[in-house]
């Protein structure tokens, strides 16, 4: 026998020897592959023979999270170099002053503050039978790693925006609101602020904040849309979802992590230069894993993600909440 047909007999025995595995040639395609459709299968290996996502796909997975976080989308983004972070913030800029000319100029220094952030860890996994994988009109692997791509999103929104306990111990960014704007008596309902309101809301701002932008429910941006207010929200086409949506001519985000119904004398709505205001941290790309060993006797497949991320206020003053009227 030569050396060609021995191998050819091996890889054989080895196919039909080897653990069932869920995967089609098409399945293991498309879940490995990128948004271009490039081929990656340099996966690593895990403990029980089961697949990590390449890292092509992992970096598009994360691109796909942070295109589904309003908070990602607004805020700074920083990458972790270790699980923790300090960002130095100036809290106080030396002051200009007048001098005499020819006499000396004393410097000053600016007063820093360092924010810390840890990197806390998001998952999500199913599990789900070879069947029901099979059997599903379309790619359910990769419908499954988008689901959970965007429930990573939702949860981090929820925690950077309104704050989150142990494990994550992340400050949010509205229980560190230190400037708000108050809407004036009988504006308890977001479909009756007066336009006057917002308009004064958006000086109450820093005037060094470059970069504006509002923050809210998508089911509080529809009450005002429904409004008077319609005309500042913008176009039939803006409204469509045709382009993006604007307020006063700055940039509309929802978030489903805002307070869908607030109550009177609650915040409504954050306006503010998030760049400057807050942080969105991310230690790694999100990672996306396929058990197919560990649930091989009840043959069930699990799907994982994984991201760690953090974030929060960082200065106060760039982002302003704003309130209805107390009832």
């Amino acid at each position: 026998m030569d050396t060609r047909l021995a191998l050819e007999t091996a890889l054989r025995h080895l196919e039909a020897t080897a653990p069932p595995t869920h995967f089609t040639e098409a399945a293991f395609r498309s879940f490995h592959s990128d948004l271009e459709g490039a081929e990656t299968r340099d996966l690593q290996s895990s403990t029980d023979s089961s697949g990590v996502v390449a890292t092509a796909y992992a970096t598009w997975l994360s691109n796909y999270i942070e295109s589904s976080s309003a908070v990602a989308q607004l805020c700074r983004r920083v990458e972790m170099k270790g699980h923790k972070i300090s960002i130095p913030m100036m809290s106080a800029a030396p002051a200009a002053v007048w001098v005499a000319e020819g006499t000396q100029i004393s410097p000053a220094d600016p007063t820093l503050v360092a924010k810390e952030f840890t990197a806390a860890k998001l998952a999500v996994a199913t599990k789900v039978s070879t069947e029901y994988i099979e059997d599903a009109v379309i790619d359910m692997t990769r419908e499954l790693a988008e689901m959970h791509a965007r429930q990573i999103a939702l949860a981090a929104d929820q925690a950077l925006l309104n704050g989150a306990g142990a494990p994550a111990n992340i400050n949010g960014i509205l229980p560190g609101l230190t400037r708000y704007f108050d809407c004036q008596a009988g504006d308890t309902h977001p479909s009756n602020v007066d336009l006057r309101a917002l308009v004064s809301a958006v000086g109450s701002v820093s005037t060094e904040a470059t970069d504006l932008a509002w923050l809210m429910s998508p089911s509080v941006a529809a009450q005002c849309a429904k409004s008077h207010l319609a005309l500042a929200a913008g176009s039939s086409r803006e409204l469509s979802g045709k382009q993006p949506m604007s307020l006063l001519g700055f940039p509309l985000v929802t978030s489903l992590a805002m307070d869908a119904d607030p109550q009177p004398g609650s915040v409504f709505a954050l306006l503010g230069d998030f760049k400057k205001g807050a942080v969105y941290c991310t230690r790694r790309d999100a990672k996306s894993r396929v058990f197919d060993q560990t649930y091989g006797a009840e043959d069930s497949v699990l799907i994982q993600t994984t991201a760690r991320l953090s974030g929060g206020m960082m200065d106060p003053q760039f982002i302003v909440g704003l309130r209805l009227a107390a009832s």
